[in-house]
């Protein structure tokens, strides 16, 4: 019988969607043996995303279910990162160091890092982050001024502003703690991406964030790349970030965004009149979500693998602190 009565876990110094998996893991095989007491130890970590953030709510939550007392140690970025996501408030912080309190009963550290291929695939895509070299596939789309008419990302517009290697620039499109840009990778032999998802303002407090696809090659448009990686993104949203409503605006003259959001189950909620000026008239943008169980109910029949980091689905847990929210996005774009 275990009689570990404090459990440290300690992350090294990442702790984004290459190391959540391996975290959640850990975290799970502890709380399997009821500890009172569960330390999670992220004061060295130096880079952090919404998935790290993600499976530090939820473990909280699940130790808390489990009847067990959670107390994380943060780094000064793990800090900044919980307060931009809205848990700061909602988790229980300590500053101390590891001189100021006392030892664990037991350490155990998560593994290094493992390059992750996709975040997400079905048999036709996969949604991955962007290396460093392809960030200039974002600056290519970024000057393509038809993509930002039927589009508008402000992500887009960032890096036509800044440029693809500046600092503000790659942390928002590579390491944000409130975004989750994904690129649009066919899974044909030679394939190189043709778009991307971004899940954006993402508030993991309240589980709602923004959404906006944008598909860069004018044939992938009409062949559904952006339906199939809408519908994976909203899953992978849904099951892994615990997000329980994705917005998103798109121009009403974008007819194959509306579409695409009409077949991933969105439900129009509200018109922002005569918003935007395009072809020398004014237009109106659409006001879309989807909530949860809509979602789920859209994925029932797809098959697609499980993304949850935890062995019991995410709907198991019911506290409050158990997943992410986040904000939405000017274009559902190009389907």
């Amino acid at each position: 019988m275990d009689t570990a009565q404090v459990v440290e876990i300690r992350v090294p110094e990442e702790l984004t969607h290459r190391t959540a998996s391996l975290a959640a893991r850990l975290i799970w095989e502890q709380l399997a043996m009821a500890p009172p007491t569960l330390w999670l130890n992220v004061e060295s970590v130096k880079q952090i995303d919404v998935v790290g953030l993600a499976v530090i709510a939820q473990a909280t939550a699940r130790a808390s279910a489990a009847g067990t007392a959670t107390t994380i140690f943060p780094s000064p970025i793990v800090y900044n990162a919980l307060f931009a996501s809205g848990l700061l408030e909602r988790l229980p912080t300590d500053k101390r160091r590891g001189g100021q309190r006392s030892e664990p009963d037991r350490m155990l550290e998560v593994e290094p890092p493992r390059s992750v291929e996709f975040v997400a695939q079905t048999r036709r895509l996969g949604l991955r982050p962007p290396t460093w070299d392809e960030l200039r596939l974002l600056n290519q789309w970024a000057h393509d001024m038809t993509l930002d008419e039927l589009v508008g990302s402000q992500l887009l517009a960032m890096c036509r502003h800044l440029g693809p290697y500046h600092p503000d620039f790659v942390t928002e499109a590579m390491a944000s703690p409130i975004a989750l840009t994904l690129l649009v990778q066919p899974l044909h032999p030679g394939a190189e991406p043709v778009g991307f998802v971004r899940l954006y303002n993402v508030n993991l407090d309240q589980r709602f964030l923004f959404l906006e696809t944008a598909i860069a090659d004018p044939r992938g448009r009409r062949i559904a790349w952006g339906v199939e990686a809408t519908r994976l993104a909203c899953a992978y949203a849904v099951e892994a970030l615990g997000i329980e409503r994705v917005e998103t605006k798109v121009y009403a003259y974008n007819t194959l965004s509306v579409n695409c959001l009409r077949r991933n189950g969105f439900t129009l909620e509200g018109t922002l009149r005569q918003a935007r000026m395009h072809g020398g008239r004014r237009w109106d943008i659409l006001v879309f979500s989807a909530l949860e169980p809509e979602i789920r109910d859209e994925l029932a029949g797809d098959g697609f693998a499980p993304m949850s980091f935890w062995k019991a689905p995410a709907a198991a847990v019911t506290d409050s602190a158990d997943a992410t929210p986040a904000p939405s996005s000017f274009a559902s774009a190009p389907a």
